[in-house]
């Protein structure tokens, strides 16, 4: 069992034991979000905003799960209360640009972006997700694998080229470029970091990757 589910287990057990603890309900969301089971942890989420309606961390964790559950009306509502809640939180702006590129508003994303990167800390999770959401998008009037590249270059900066995360998301932003070899490199520069830090899940994942890679696949 790895370290997440572990945790997920832990924190069911305590919000089962302690039902009014708010903390407890939003803790267990996180973990259940970070394993993409969005509609669980949209429940828990709602949970922790009963008990503390003033929690702006919650209604925007809340926001995003609804927005990757492709719910864009409602994932708003909860992004902008929280941006209400606390103007400063890093999280929620940066997943507002997320949901604006979603409405494909890209001006609007892309000038909270640059926003985010004149920061002196730059709020991480929020770069990675919005990179990797340009490079594999769908839509093809909101997809933008050369900027997904170059935000992934500038996490790759911040974290000194160590965080397997942006490694990842870079590899995947060469591959939608098709630059495979480049993609190869990069992806199994993430892969080796993600298995010395016994980060299984996301090993798994980057190793699925470079299956496709090496078959000029994305």
């Amino acid at each position: 069992m790895s370290g997440l589910s572990k945790c997920r287990d832990a924190l069911a057990r305590y919000a089962g034991e302690e039902p009014d603890c708010w903390l407890a309900h939003h803790n267990l969301g996180v973990v259940l979000q970070a394993q993409n089971h969005f509609s669980e942890a949209e429940t828990h989420f709602r949970s922790a905003l009963q008990l503390r309606p003033d929690y702006y961390e919650a209604e925007n964790n809340l926001g995003e799960s609804l927005l990757m559950q492709d719910r864009i009306n409602e994932a708003q509502e909860h992004i902008d209360r929280s941006i209400a809640l606390n103007p400063g939180y890093a999280a929620s702006r940066w997943n507002r640009a997320l949901l604006y590129a979603h409405q494909r508003k890209k001006e609007e994303a892309y000038t909270i972006v640059q926003d985010g990167l004149a920061q002196s800390s730059v709020y991480l999770d929020g770069l990675n997700t919005f990179a990797r959401f340009l490079a594999t998008t769908d839509d093809s009037d909101v997809r933008d694998p050369q900027t997904a590249e170059l935000l992934a270059r500038r996490g790759c900066e911040l974290t000194h080229y160590v965080n397997p995360y942006f490694l990842d998301t870079l590899a995947t932003a060469c591959a939608a470029q098709a630059r495979y070899t480049e993609a190869n490199d990069w992806g199994s520069r993430a892969l080796i970091i993600a298995s010395r830090s016994e980060n299984n899940e996301l090993a798994r994942e980057i190793t699925s990757r470079l299956r496709l890679y090496r078959s000029h696949k994305l």
